[in-house]
């Protein structure tokens, strides 16, 4: 998942609420011990018919904290009750809330209607603070937000705000002028409004590996022979080198890197069609790939000649599963952006496995796959508002796989692949509209990866 990191900043969307208009995102932060706007916009400094924005608040109560959340619709926020427990959070842990604020507000399922409604308001919705007014609220936010989607009272996507960093072409040829929202409504990129600092970026797919160890193995390095009986000699070296290594030459023969998968929403974006208000479902899958790691060994040339890449074993307990369900049916009123996990989960099971790659030495890149399980996985989810009559079981016929690849300047890319499906229904019948979108996708955490990398003149066959 993308987000934007405030710190005292905020974005103006540009839309001015009116009644019936409704907010879906999802936020992400740390307990926070203040109160702070999140995002909305209102025609003063205090409640009025014309509020249509959300606060956190955490308030000293006797003897403790208590946070909550707590959306203003039309005037009456102070009597919403939307409690925050982060006493299971770990220190300096995120909770991640998914919200939808309107008229009636959910928070992670927890759910408060207003007793009043809304006027139109005259000043945008912010994200990161609120309009008080002609002018923002002075009170900072530390939060992260998601994409920041706006529907006005006929369901109408009015506003659907993307995370992006500076730089990025991916919806425009334009590249990002810093760190902000492009709108998918508009086709216009979104940047900071106002505040002290920047807004931030972060991409929790940037963090799909972390490193154990890495192992540099010279020419003398022989095999360890443990003296038994005596522990002060750990161990002797080899009168001879390791075979294939380059006995010329006293720089490291043998690079072994080891790393873990992480990972955790590593959200796809399927390639959804417009939509086609006939009633039909149309569906697809597909991989991404990402980049998961990126080292520079130091060994270039055309000296590098063989890989030998290895994984630990895939069971269960290390495949990962999730989905995201957008829907809104006006004749009910649903209007839902959630994340949700399996209720169930069936992975390959795989033994450790080794693979040995070898290279000519011409051009020096040499490319592994580690397949992480063949066949069928399975993931089973209880969806929202009966979406696909409730249930869905989502098959994968293509698995999760590492790629290794060394090119010729000793640099060593380690790519990973999720797998996903996505679905797609939408239909009109008399007053109602109805869309939904839902995509699901699988991944492995937890699991080790080993690449040793052997560095010599002679041609290995």
């Amino acid at each position: 998942m993308k987000w934007l990191r405030f710190a005292g900043q905020y974005i103006s969307t540009g839309i001015n609420p009116g009644d019936g208009f409704k907010v879906v995102t999802n936020i992400r932060m740390s307990n926070q011990f203040s109160t702070m706007p999140l995002f909305g916009a209102r025609s003063s400094g205090s409640a009025s018919t014309a509020s249509f924005n959300m606060f956190y608040t955490n308030t000293f109560v006797v003897d403790h904290y208590e946070a909550k959340m707590q959306p203003d619709y039309g005037g009456s926020g102070s009597a919403a009750t939307l409690p925050i427990d982060f006493s299971t959070l770990p220190g300096g842990e995120k909770m991640i809330f998914s919200i939808e604020f309107g008229k009636t507000t959910k928070v992670n399922g927890v759910e408060w209607t207003s007793p009043t409604d809304n006027v139109a308001t005259p000043y945008p919705i912010l994200v990161g603070s609120i309009s008080n007014g002609a002018s923002a609220d002075t009170r900072k936010m530390f939060a992260d937000v998601s994409d920041f989607i706006i529907y006005n009272a006929s369901g109408d996507v009015v506003f659907n705000g993307v995370p992006v960093p500076t730089g990025s072409t991916e919806y425009s040829v334009t590249p990002a002028p810093s760190n902000c929202y492009w709108d998918l409504v508009s086709g216009s990129y979104k940047v900071q409004s106002g505040g002290t600092g920047v807004v931030w970026y972060d991409d929790e797919d940037d963090d799909l590996a972390e490193e154990n160890s890495t192992t540099l193995q010279g020419v003398d390095y022989g095999l360890k022979v443990l003296a038994e009986g005596d522990e002060n000699t750990a161990y002797m070296n080899s009168k001879y080198p390791l075979f294939g290594a380059d006995i010329s030459s006293p720089a490291s023969q043998f690079k072994t890197y080891e790393f873990t998968l992480t990972g955790f929403n590593a959200e796809p974006s399927p390639p959804f069609p417009a939509y086609t208000y006939d009633g039909n479902f149309y569906q697809g899958s597909g991989v991404t790939e990402r980049t998961a790691y990126t080292i520079d060994t130091g060994l270039g040339g055309s000296t590098v000649k063989s890989v030998i890449v290895q994984n630990s074993e895939i069971d269960n307990s290390v495949f990962y599963g999730r989905a995201r369900e957008q829907l809104f049916n006006s004749g009910t009123g649903d209007n839902i952006n959630s994340l949700l996990n399996p209720k169930s989960k069936t992975a390959l099971a795989a033994s450790p496995w080794s693979t040995l790659y070898l290279a000519d030495g011409s051009t020096g890149d040499i490319q592994g796959i580690v397949s992480l399980g063949t066949g069928t996985s399975i993931a089973k989810y209880d969806t929202l508002a009966d979406f696909n009559g409730g249930t869905l079981d989502a098959y994968y016929f293509t698995q999760p796989k590492v790629t290794v690849k060394i090119d010729a300047a000793g640099i060593l890319t380690v790519k990973t692949s999720v797998p996903y499906n996505w679905i797609q229904r939408a239909f009109i019948i008399g007053s109602t509209t109805y869309r939904a979108r839902w995509r699901d996708w699988i991944w492995y955490q937890g699991v080790t990866i080993r690449v040793t990398v052997l560095n010599t003149p002679y041609v290995i066959e």
